[in-house]
């Protein structure tokens, strides 16, 4: 089947009676290929990297305009986003040859402006190839940019002068993309494809190091208004840590990564702010070790250990975060919302948590009965893990809670091993037992009221409709 056999009609909406509608291009069998609303057909050819039909399509029909009602709609944004980065070089050529259109509504009484360079219509519709190059770790395509005259970006400071915090310097999105490897689309792949593709982006991180990208230049700063949700006071520029690098890279970096970005002058106890959407958690005065811990990554958790400094690992895995929560705490929160990689469980997964737990807790044993600010020792967290695993939202059974379970039990043993405090009570008054029956309560109290309500429904149904109405 030709590639847009799709678009060989023309679509009602962009037809008039009695008036032919002229093809944007040729389709490979001949057959005429049309525009669809919303751009659709332009959109295909982004996303799939034609630049063949590309080329075809911009000598009919506009592929540029000077502005968007949305910006992710925009050429630029939807080749990157799908790592078609042929497309991407074929539309700089188009922009520097013919610029970009302007649509008859996009300056009403006004005077169009003069041409802007690339790099400055970039900026203007949030668009930035080197962090999309980066994060897919293609160092041809990084280093075309780069070696684009003017440059189309820099390996030193951000993609963006104004340092807002909307994009990321390269090096420190690289070492973010080792941990969920940045695809156009889900795409399931097995263990030796994914460590392949791990080394991979390892050595583009090490590349990134080789052309000049400073470790301790690429944190990611904020101003302390916006990290603190407010407007900012007039003349303040005081800059937080957001994210460090190293905090970046230990999801899913090696050690021998980890090691390296510390010789680089990474602060393996440098501070800063947490948020990660699939863990559902947000915390601030966060260290690397807690990160690592929480994404089970026993490689970094042990080198971040073994390259601890001043500050031995029996003081490293005590530190505190501003929710006073340890490191061994967040390994065991993992247990909520299992980190990217392991969300499968499985015998990999339970190998990866019960290690990361087995190293903090060896580096100080005490760790196994440190308590939060709500009073929580590991085990409470353990035990709200094992009953959030063993049903989702309404206590609904998910398909590998059984796994996960098994898991938390697991781990449960291993931190009576190391004699955690069974009727030790939180701030609350609760044992980690007593959190346990009331989840079996609450979860058995549903599955009952939900075995009423499907009773109920059938009886609702043919012979008998309507009698008994009201009763269990």
């Amino acid at each position: 089947m030709p590639p847009y056999a799709a678009f060989h009609t023309p679509h009602p909406d962009f037809t008039r009676p009695g008036t032919a509608t002229a093809p944007a291009f040729y389709d490979t069998d001949g057959s005429p290929v049309y525009e669809a609303p919303y751009n659709a057909l332009l959109h295909t050819i982004l996303a799939t990297n034609d630049v063949a039909a590309l080329r075809q399509y911009s000598l009919t029909t506009p592929v540029l305009y000077k502005h968007y009602e949305i910006e992710t709609d925009h050429p630029f944004h939807i080749a990157a986003e799908n790592r078609s980065f042929e497309v991407v070089k074929a539309l700089v050529d188009i922009y520097r040859a013919r610029g970009a259109v302007t649509r008859s509504s996009d300056f009403p009484g006004e005077t169009e402006p003069e041409k802007e360079t690339l790099n400055a219509y970039l900026e203007r519709h949030h668009v930035s190839l080197l962090e999309a190059g980066c994060r897919a770790a293609d160092r041809e395509f990084v280093a075309w940019l780069v070696g684009q005259e003017p440059p189309l970006g820099s390996f030193r400071g951000s993609p963006r002068p104004d340092g807002d915090g909307d994009y990321c310097p390269p090096l420190w999105t690289a070492v973010a993309a080792l941990r969920a490897p940045w695809m156009p689309r889900e795409v399931e792949r097995d263990a030796l494809e994914m460590a392949e593709d791990s080394a991979r982006r390892e050595a583009f991180v090490y590349w990134l190091l080789e052309q000049g990208c400073s470790v301790t230049g690429s944190d990611v700063l904020w101003p302390r208004s916006r990290v603190e949700g407010r407007p900012p006071a007039e003349g303040e520029e005081e800059m937080q840590l957001y994210s460090s690098v190293l905090g970046a890279a230990v999801p899913g970096a090696s050690g021998e990564m980890v090691a390296r970005l510390i010789a680089e002058g990474a602060d393996p106890h440098a501070r800063q702010m947490f948020h990660d959407s699939w863990t559902i958690l947000d915390a601030e005065n966060v260290a690397p070790l807690h990160i690592a811990s929480l994404f089970w990554n026993r490689d970094a958790v042990r080198a971040l250990l073994e390259h601890s400094g001043d500050i031995g690992p029996a003081e490293m895995v005590a530190v505190a975060d501003g929710q006073g929560r340890l490191p061994l705490h967040w390994a065991v929160m993992g247990l909520k919302s299992p980190p990217w990689g392991a969300q499968q469980g499985g015998p990999v997964a339970k190998e990866m948590m019960l290690d990361t737990v087995t190293v903090l807790l060896a580096a100080n044993p005490a760790t196994a009965n440190a308590v939060n600010h709500e009073g929580n020792t590991p085990l409470h967290e353990v035990v709200k893990g094992e009953i959030r695993q063993d049903c989702t939202e309404g206590f609904e059974p998910d398909s590998n809670h059984t796994d996960r379970v098994r898991d938390a039990r697991a781990v449960i043993g291993v931190l009576m091993d190391a004699w955690a405090e069974v009727e030790r009570a939180n701030a609350a008054g609760k044992t980690a037992e007593q959190i346990r029956q009331e989840g079996i309560v609450a979860r058995e109290s549903w599955r009952r009221m939900q075995a009423v309500q499907n009773t109920g429904r059938g009886r609702g149904r043919g012979r008998g409709r309507g009698r008994g109405r009201g009763r269990p």
